[in-house]
């Protein structure tokens, strides 16, 4: 199996770990932990690229250690957006500054309204709730 050279390791690094006696798994796991960010965390391009399938990274997050490191490299993948979104705010991007406040500041959020189910207007007909308009349409058939 052939491993992408933009992953930071080739062909022959991946062989002599193996040859050195190396858990295949263990390689493959260190390979995925590099690429994270490199691929921005787009799990699909990221098993392509180290050649696994989707299902095996899922059971290594199972792998406490493992998911520990992808949510080390997903942080500072976070990081970095949340500097570009901040930096695109203060040079007065509307939809940047919009964003940031509803999403860190919960009072710059639009206000969930809540409907009050007993105040609705009527059904058709002037019926009074939906139960008078199911018998109006039973005794109709």
């Amino acid at each position: 199996m052939e491993v992408s050279a933009s992953v930071g390791r080739g062909q022959k690094e991946y062989m002599n770990d193996i040859q050195n006696g190396t858990n295949k798994r263990d390689i493959k796991q260190e390979l995925a932990i590099e690429t994270w960010n490199k691929v921005n965390g787009n799990i699909s391009l990221l098993c392509q690229k180290i050649g696994i399938n989707r299902k095996t990274f899922y059971l290594w997050l199972k792998d406490t250690e493992f998911e520990k490191a992808i949510k080390i490299e997903e942080r500072g993948l976070t990081d970095q957006i949340q500097s570009k979104l901040i930096a695109q705010a203060l040079n007065g991007n509307f939809v940047a500054i919009k964003f940031y406040l509803e999403h860190k500041h919960p009072e710059y959020s639009p206000k969930a309204t809540s409907v009050d189910m007993d105040h609705l207007p009527a059904p058709i007909m002037g019926g009074s709730s939906v139960v008078s308009m199911v018998s109006l349409i039973d005794k109709n058939t």
